[in-house]
């Protein structure tokens, strides 16, 4: 799991009772995230939605039934949604920081496309949206900017590809990139191998320049391309605060004996291991949730996340037991529980 992304933190969390709440304290962190990045204090509060929050879905880039010369597009929109909300693009799950989110580069095929985004809850599919683009390979530009990845986690470093069209006769000669949006140039380069910007907040940014092609003739004027692209730097509180409330939503479900709603927060696996046992156990539920343990510590990746969560030795006063629990993201982009 731990990689260049993975973020290792320290929750502390008020005790469990038996009065089990949905919105499970993560405390403050002590060391936001490891491998060499920046402490937490740099980085922007993050409130988490409310768990009543309605789910809605909007797509503002580009337009619908729009017509674009790209073989692979890359959506951009907004949404709200409870903290455990997935979003889904075709057959992939999408990136979301806030209430923002952009799609991975979507495949198109000549012609007509018919692209859905779903919005997921912990309960099920919520509202989606079929987006109309036209690929016209006829349209295609001279030159094209894509980050290697459309979202990462905040802070990060990313590089970019520009691919020239196939058969293209003129040389790229020059790359200019505003990479963080704000109207200057940050990157001016005529190597093209050497497209790189750091990303210290979260946030959506679209990235714009121009790629300058060129035959070498001094009596021929250079060709000067535009290029636009998006990247979404991706909060990892958001993450952190996902996790935690994922974790509140299952204890509350079984001190509300709601055998049913707690099992959506496991996956399908631990479903069919978890209802025969809880189902047995239901008048005992509230006493379970309670005692459910304190959630110390945790690491996460873009897919999958453990949590360590302590729970008082009764046997010996002033010390806890530990235990791990284990957590993946599905394809409905939506956090459950794979083992504990």
């Amino acid at each position: 799991m731990r990689n260049g992304c993975v973020g290792v933190l320290v929750f502390a969390m008020v005790a469990a009772s038996s009065a089990a709440r949905a919105d499970e304290v993560c405390g403050v962190t002590d060391n936001m995230l490891a491998d060499g990045f920046e402490p937490a204090n740099i980085l922007p509060a993050y409130t988490l939605p409310g768990d009543a929050t309605p789910l809605t879905l909007s797509i503002a880039d580009p337009p619908d039934n729009a017509a674009t010369g790209l073989d692979r597009i890359v959506l951009r929109g907004s949404f709200t949604g409870p903290p455990n909300t997935g979003i889904v693009a075709g057959d992939r799950v999408v990136a979301h920081s806030n209430t923002e989110f952009v799609t991975p580069p979507i495949a198109l095929e000549p012609g007509a496309n018919a692209i859905t985004v779903q919005l997921h809850g912990i309960d099920g599919p919520g509202p989606s949206i079929v987006h109309h683009i036209t690929y016209d390979p006829a349209l295609a530009p001279r030159a094209r900017v894509l980050p290697r990845t459309v979202s990462a986690m905040a802070p990060t470093a990313i590089a970019f590809d520009i691919a020239l069209q196939p058969g293209e006769p003129l040389a790229l000669t020059r790359i200019r990139l505003d990479t963080d949006g704000n109207g200057s140039i940050d990157v001016d380069t005529t190597n093209a191998n050497a497209l790189k910007a750091t990303y210290l907040q979260p946030g959506l940014t679209k990235i714009t320049g121009t790629a300058t092609l060129d035959d070498t003739n001094p009596n021929t004027a250079p060709l000067q391309v535009p290029l636009a692209t998006w990247f979404l730097a991706v909060h990892p509180q958001q993450t952190r605060y996902t996790l935690c409330s994922a974790f509140g939503t299952m204890r509350t479900r079984l001190a509300a004996q709601n055998v049913d709603g707690a099992l959506n927060t496991l996956t399908i696996d631990m479903q069919e291991r978890f209802e025969p046992f809880w189902t047995a156990i239901k008048p005992q539920l509230p006493t379970v949730a309670g005692e459910l343990g304190t959630i110390i510590d945790a690491r996460f990746s873009r897919g999958e996340a453990e949590l360590l969560l302590a729970r008082p030795n009764p046997g010996v006063p002033g010390t806890s037991n530990a235990f791990r629990v284990q957590w993946s993201r599905g394809t409905d982009g939506v956090w459950r529980i794979g083992a504990m």
